[in-house]
């Protein structure tokens, strides 16, 4: 994350690089790495063995779902070597916390036994564990300074040598995200329903659904024809639900899809392409 323009989208930011950039790259390292991104490069022979567009509406998101597919191919997924700057600017807190919430249940959803080990990943937990060795005298009061002075300092090495922001106000934000970690983990165990740009949304059994789950074929006929009928979420198709906007219609801009799937939804946006006289994207 770079170019934030005020506190919280500097939080944003630290939660981005620093800390999930961090954990992502030092997985990949060890050849443990997981799928996650705007973008996604796949190799199409892998994909259609799997079952197609189709296997990647079977998690909450095509994330999750892309790394479970290349990991039961007996395949590795791989991470650039360094994280594409993705501009931040502005942000609120609430837009920080409901968008951490939501990613917080897609990976407890997705990697259950591993999200439960998340609330060790910040400083938080090893605070607690250090004030009541200090308090029983096993360590001495030196010790509440120096472990944030070290852990916070090897941050700041690590921002520096990765080229991402770390000036002060990164630093406190830094402070603020981990603070923030115990909360996020208790919150990403509660329900399987979220927020997504003013929309509730609900995982069932990996997958998102938002619109009603009409079968395809089951779909009423307009008398003006099938492309002036909203876009009912169809059984076959799990990532409709994703790739619809307000109205039930698919979202071809890709601007109001969750996660972005109207990209893997293209039969669903040819129709938007003929309803708005486009010969193609």
């Amino acid at each position: 994350g770079i170019r934030a323009t005020n506190l919280w989208g500097d939080l944003e930011a630290a939660f981005l690089n620093t800390y999930q950039g961090r954990w992502q790259l030092s997985s990949d390292v060890v050849g443990n790495g997981y799928a996650q991104g705007k973008m996604l490069f796949w190799r199409r022979d892998i994909l259609e063995n799997a079952g197609g567009l189709i296997a990647l509406g079977r998690d909450m998101a095509e994330d999750v779902a892309s790394t479970k597919v290349v990991r039961k191919a007996g395949l590795k997924v791989r991470l650039l070597g360094n994280i594409l700057p993705q501009p931040i600017g502005s942000r609120d807190w609430q837009s920080v916390w409901t968008r951490q919430v939501r990613w917080a249940k897609v990976r407890r959803m997705g990697f259950p036994a591993l999200y439960a080990a998340e609330v060790l990943s910040g400083i938080a937990v090893p605070m607690l564990l250090t004030l009541f060795l200090t308090l029983n005298g096993t360590l001495n009061w030196a010790s509440l300074l120096a472990l944030p002075i070290l852990w916070f300092g090897l941050e700041y090495l690590l921002a520096r040598r990765a080229g991402w922001p770390a000036k002060p106000r990164d630093i406190a934000t830094w402070i603020m995200r981990d603070a923030m970690i115990p909360a996020l983990w208790v919150a990403g165990w509660r329900g399987q329903g979220f927020e997504w740009r003013g929309n509730s949304m609900k995982g069932s059994n990996g997958a998102v659904t938002r619109c009603p789950r009409t079968p395809w074929a089951q779909r009423p006929k307009a008398k003006n024809g099938p492309l002036d009928d909203p876009i009912a979420c169809s059984s076959a198709w799990p990532l409709a639900a994703c790739a619809c906007d307000g109205s039930g219609r698919p979202d071809c801009d890709g601007d109001r899809g969750l996660y972005g799937v109207a990209r893997v939804a293209e039969p669903l946006c040819g129709l938007c392409d003929l309803r708005a006289g486009r010969s193609g994207r």
